[in-house]
Order: structure tokens, then sequence, then C-alpha cells
């Protein structure tokens, strides 16, 4: 059982769909953010459950479209405060 009191695998396959829905919509949106061209508020929350996937067994990072997307929100000078402040150590997705 996970931390939610659900079995792990369960809890996955739940994440893993939105996941790959977060990936399917990259790849329509004609990039490199979620609404296309130009960077919103639903990046870091795409952000943020992609983060949550890293000790799957197919995290975020192994998608197609969201690979990318992983490393601009990296390369983010906001984002590197975020976990430099909060002492996040790496895999950070």
């Amino acid at each position: 059982m996970g931390a939610l009191g659900r079995p792990q695998g369960r809890r996955e396959a739940r994440i893993a769909a939105l996941v790959d829905q977060v990936d399917a919509h990259l790849a329509q949106s004609g990039g490199p953010w979620m609404l296309g061209a130009h960077f919103s508020a639903l990046d870091p929350y795409a952000f943020m459950l992609c983060r949550w996937t890293r000790g799957f067994a197919r995290p975020a990072r192994s998608l197609p479209h969201l690979k990318p997307f992983l490393e601009r929100m990296l390369a983010r000078p906001a984002v590197q405060r975020a976990f430099a402040t909060e002492k996040i150590a790496p895999p950070f997705v």
C-alpha cells in the first residue's frame, strides 16, 4: 500500500493516464508550452504532476513530448531557485 492507502500500482496507473494526456496535449499544442508558444500558469501545474512520477516504473521524463518540456521547465531560473531554496535534490522529475 502506498502513503494514501491505495495500492502503489493503481495509483501509478491513475497518474500515468493523466501524464499520457499531458504528453498528447503537448504534441497537439505546437509547444513549447502547454498552451503553445507562451508560458502560462498551466505549465507549473503540469510540471508538478510530472514530478510525482519521478520514482515510477515509467516516469513522465520517458515520454517523447514531456521530456523536452520538463527540460525547458528545469532550465527556468525560477524553477532552479525554488529547488535550491527548498533544498530539493535530484532526481527533480
